[in-house]
């Protein structure tokens, strides 16, 4: 049986599609547990109205999206965790071609469909078809997910994903009180000793009109993921090709936290993680751009960044 786990946050206005459309799936065999995380809107109203024995209503005070994700695993009955936020669609064949994959790849810690991305002007664009134009095939598996992540990019999403149980036993849940990259960490901590499963059937919606990606990529990322490496890269379980693609994962990360530090106006921990970074494990171009960008204004380089997120999104 596959568990939802459905965080909510003052989520009144979109919480009914999202259960809809877990009540509309080709499957039966699922049970959905919304964690209200202390809404102060009819949240709960509106997930108490669904007459199905199927859904269930926790309530919790405030603590952020991985306590209320952990309760929900916790309160789980099924051998199969799926994630849905409470402003995301599923199609209705989502749960289906999660079971497609688990069947054809029993062996699994994370099982990954495809998804489109809702832009704020109602818009779909196709992530995963972009992301994965070059897979093997419709559906495959991936031995190292460090390495696919370096030759796809990021095709991952938490409302596409399902992590069985008995991974989630092994590697932990999410860390609590991390206000960003906390579903990141998670992923990441399961590649360490799982294949991933993946499939290019675009499943779910994405819905990304209540987001404000450049405004957050100024924004700190705190996924404590980088403070594990060490600890991974010394743990005889994990294998020398996932070390291998771990320690380039590594110094992408370097580079990408100092791009991160430049939009923040920190110029000090952008030069320190640049100064880190191992250059032959990372794209050469934004390597030297990045250096380059040391002696550009803050807010010039923000303009860029926001022009490319709307060249990509092909938004108006």
């Amino acid at each position: 049986m596959f568990s939802v786990i459905m965080p909510a946050y003052n989520a009144e206005k979109s919480i009914g599609r999202a259960i809809a459309s877990v009540l509309g799936q080709s499957r039966a065999d699922w049970e959905l547990l919304v964690i209200d995380d202390g809404s102060t809107d009819g949240t709960a109203a509106v997930a108490e109205s669904f007459a199905d024995s199927r859904v269930r209503c926790l309530h919790q005070e405030n603590g952020g999206v991985s306590a209320a994700r952990n309760r929900g695993i916790r309160e789980a009955q099924g051998d199969y965790i799926c994630f849905l936020d409470a402003d995301d669609v599923w199609r209705a064949g989502h749960l289906a071609e999660l079971a497609e994959l688990i069947n054809t790849f029993p062996d699994c810690g994370l099982y990954c469909t495809g998804h489109d991305t809702r832009l704020r002007d109602g818009r779909l664009i196709h992530r995963t078809e972009r992301c994965l134009r070059d897979a093997p095939g419709q559906r495959f598996v991936c031995s190292d997910g460090y390495g696919a992540l370096a030759r796809y990019g990021y095709f991952l999403i938490t409302g596409a994903l399902c992590v069985p149980q008995r991974a989630l036993d092994r590697v932990g849940l999410f860390a609590p009180g991390v206000r960003s990259g906390e579903d990141d960490d998670l992923w990441l901590r399961i590649f360490a000793y799982y294949p991933v499963a993946v499939s290019r059937v675009v499943t779910m919606e994405y819905d990304r009109r209540q987001s404000g990606l450049t405004a957050r990529r100024a924004e700190r990322y705190e996924n404590p993921f980088p403070g594990r490496v060490a600890t991974l890269l010394r743990d005889p379980a994990v294998t020398e090709e996932r070390k291998e693609s771990l320690r380039t994962w590594r110094e992408r990360n370097r580079l990408s936290r100092s791009r991160q530090c430049l939009l923040a106006g920190d110029r000090a921990g952008a030069r320190d993680y640049l100064r880190r970074v191992e250059p032959a494990r990372v794209p050469p171009g934004k390597y030297l751009t990045t250096w380059l960008a040391l002696g550009l204004p803050t807010g010039f380089l923000r303009q860029i960044v926001r022009c490319r997120d709307r060249h990509y999104y092909r938004e108006k």
